[in-house]
């Protein structure tokens, strides 16, 4: 029987190539490291591995530990390693692909912005769930940012592609294990359904909240204790692997110690002072036989590269100096002369519309000017000249921009007045914040709240972790004493009770009274006395603050004021 050798003393059976898996650990205690080592024993093991890469951390599988052999002939589909670029309609190409040809390959998004990263993915997922129907396993790393708790625009459709992989994709052969280091902003849903955990080094309050959620369903209390208690101080490459009831009934509850990587570690933090080495030997991908559909979608990406157009555009050119290339130029120069003739017949038909909207609004200023002149009937006023309206342009005097205000935070960094606002409300939440959540913390409209957010982004003193935004150390530190992250539980109720608005707090009173139970609108209109339309901007508002969560058809009081 064919086993996979995780750790030093621990193996799975072959068939976790269908199971769902979450991998959970702080940063560089190993959580993508030992994914690796899984997917080269099912490498090894000749079976289909695809691996969803945000960072570019996992081309390492194509070379051997030292760098100086082969690892394995996966495919890398862009990034810095590429064997061929991705373009973010290529989703459900290189889905279609993957299935009919049964390759494996390494899906670097490390290059795409965000948007582009959630429209190919949502393509790929959908794709893949459809059409596969034999046994692979999909590593997703960084899953938190395709499977957030708080979807955004494009992330919904790709959280909803996700969700359908880890619920129902056993029945169509596709295993999937979700990499995170935040598993308080990982999707609940998505969470709960994985039957096997995986879990290295947890220190973060929020995240041991989420992983003992997990705990309490699939375990008992002493085994449960057992696990938590060691999570803050597991050394690294120790992890808990949790599996209750599989393979066997028995399960699996064992605390294990990660083998060694055969493969290249890509990932490895660069160490100050050091070069990063590049493997020397890497293994060969015979793109060619990975079918007509990856070539065709390989060829057509590259025909709209910026490097291979400036190539063709070299060739015709030399091809011209060289008489190889005839140009019309009588032709060429009738099809300039129709072109600008059409645009100044548009020209021409614009100006006569604007200047009979000027006659009529002079002839409307000519008769108030006329009923105005009636009126006064002092000889002590000069004569009202009619303003005459034209269609000359006007020459707008131009002001200078007031510079921007800024707030000093004791520490000698000063920010401009919106971005100081922006970033203590960021910095209230430790696990990121919303940008809706931003908006209702300092009343900025959309356009000046992402406007601040970008700023703050390129002074470092925030970053981008799915749909949200957190505060980095380095803003932390700007912002010195005004650095204030939340409380919790009942030191929450009070912050919030004494700073929310009148129709907020007495909302927020009912839901506290109430919980754990949820509260139906209606009475909350009753215990209150507000409209509908009152209550419901104040139950918004609240869900921005992040102070309730829908339940059961009503709302209730968020567990973070009371844990």
């Amino acid at each position: 029987m064919v086993r996979l050798h995780i750790g030093e003393k621990f193996s799975f059976p072959l068939e976790f190539i269908t199971q769902t898996q979450a991998i959970l650990a702080i940063k560089r205690i190993g959580k993508t490291y030992t994914a690796s080592v899984q997917a080269e024993e099912l490498l090894k093991a000749h079976q289909q591995v695809v691996a969803i890469d945000i960072t570019g951390a996992w081309w390492g599988l194509r070379s051997s530990a030292d760098g100086r052999g082969v690892g394995y002939p996966i495919l890398i589909a862009g990034g810095d390693h590429g064997d061929i670029p991705l373009e973010e309609t290529a989703g459900h190409i290189l889905a279609e692909a993957v299935v009919s040809e049964r390759f494996s390959a390494i899906i670097d998004l490390s290059l795409m912005r965000k948007g582009q990263a959630h429209r190919f993915l949502a393509d790929f997922f959908e794709t893949l769930y459809r059409k596969n129907r034999d046994a692979m396993h999909l590593f997703c790393d960084e899953a938190d940012f395709y499977a957030p708790q708080r979807p955004w625009g494009d992330e919904a459709r790709t959280l909803g592609a996700m969700s359908d992989i880890v619920r129902r994709g056993g029945i169509r052969g596709i295993g999937c294990t979700l990499i995170t280091q935040r598993p308080a902003v990982l999707n609940k849903d998505v969470l709960t359904q994985c039957g096997i955990l995986t879990c290295l080094r947890i220190s973060h309050p929020r995240d041991m909240v989420a992983i003992r959620e997990w705990v309490d369903v699939h375990s008992t209390r002493e085994q449960a204790d057992e696990m938590m208690k060691s999570l803050p101080s597991l050394p690294k490459g120790s992890a808990w692997v949790w599996a209750p009831g599989w393979p066997t009934e028995e399960g699996i509850f064992e605390r294990i110690q990660v083998r060694k990587r055969t493969t290249f570690d890509s990932g490895a933090t660069p160490k100050a002072g050091e070069l990063q080495k590049a493997p020397k030997v890497i293994a060969e991908v015979d793109i060619k036989k990975l079918g007509a559909q990856i070539a065709a979608t390989a060829e057509r990406i590259l025909e709209n590269d910026p490097k291979a157009l400036k190539r063709k555009i070299a060739e015709l050119e030399k091809k011209t100096k060289a008489g190889a290339l005839v140009v019309d130029e009588t032709a060429t120069q009738a099809a300039i002369d129709k072109a600008v003739a059409s645009q100044a017949r548009a020209y021409t038909e614009q100006i006569q519309v604007l200047e009979v909207h000027i006659s009529k609004l002079n002839g409307v200023v000519s008769k108030a000017h006329a009923i105005l002149s009636q009126t006064i009937e002092t000889p002590k006023l000069a004569a009202i000249p009619a303003p005459i309206f034209t269609s000359a342009p006007i020459s707008v005097p131009t002001r200078k921009p007031t510079p921007a205000r800024t707030l000093s935070n004791g520490t000698g960094v000063k920010l401009p007045t919106g971005e100081q606002a922006t970033l203590i409300a960021v910095g209230g939440y430790s696990d990121g914040i919303a940008r809706d959540t931003i908006s209702v913390l300092t009343g900025y409209a959309k356009s000046s709240r992402d406007a601040y957010i970008y700023r703050l982004r390129e002074r470092g003193y925030v970053e981008s972790n799915g749909s949200l935004t957190v505060i980095t150390q380095a803003g932390i530190d700007a912002l010195g004493s005004n650095y204030e992250p939340l409380p919790t539980g009942k030191d929450l109720q009070d912050h919030w009770m004494g700073k929310l608005p009148e129709g907020e707090k007495k909302v927020l009173a009912v839901l506290i009274e109430q919980y754990p139970r949820a509260v139906q609108r209606p009475s909350i209109d009753e215990a209150t006395g507000y409209a509908k339309s009152s209550r419901d901007a104040y139950i918004y508002r609240l869900r921005a603050r992040r102070l309730l969560v829908s339940a059961d058809g009503g709302v209730r009081a968020s567990e973070d004021l009371f844990n």
